[in-house]
């Protein structure tokens, strides 16, 4: 399963996703190691610089995924669209009960693992994973990663 795949983080390092590192992989590096992207997008405000992998060039495990890089080309998001069910026993069981418990301004509950800077988005009734985002860990734990 890709979610037990990822690597032990520290306080403050970045949890991987299969490779990807936000705060220290570079654009290139994310290229080489999954492929050409179905789409690459460039225009203005923080999350529109990145790459989309998804249909026949998705990464292996996902519906989708999009890296998001800052203007020095460095990945800071990953966000994860699994393609197979994952409740929330497996993502505490993958992460642990570190975590704060949000909801969205649309009604979606997730879990903040603000010192991993990872966030784990659910349906609305909180039973069924839709996506995963990976960023650089938070400063402090007023930081939250934006949805």
């Amino acid at each position: 399963m890709w979610i037990g795949v990822l690597a032990c983080a520290s306080a403050l390092s970045a949890k991987e996703w299969k490779g990807a590192v936000p705060g220290e992989t570079k654009r290139v590096e994310v290229i080489e190691k999954f492929g050409k992207p179905t789409r690459e997008f460039s225009k203005s405000g923080k999350l529109s610089d990145g790459l989309n992998y998804k249909n026949e060039r998705r990464v292996k495990g996902t519906k989708e995924s999009n890296f998001y890089f800052d203007k020095n080309g460095i990945l800071f998001r990953i966000d994860v669209f699994p393609a197979q069910d994952i409740d929330r026993k497996k993502v505490e069981e993958s992460y642990g009960k570190g975590f704060q418990e949000r909801v969205t301004p649309s009604g979606h509950p997730f879990l903040l693992y603000a010192k991993d800077g990872l966030a784990v988005f659910f349906d609305k009734d909180g039973k069924k994973v839709l996506s995963v985002t990976f960023t650089v860990p938070a400063s402090s734990p007023a930081q939250e990663i934006d949805p």
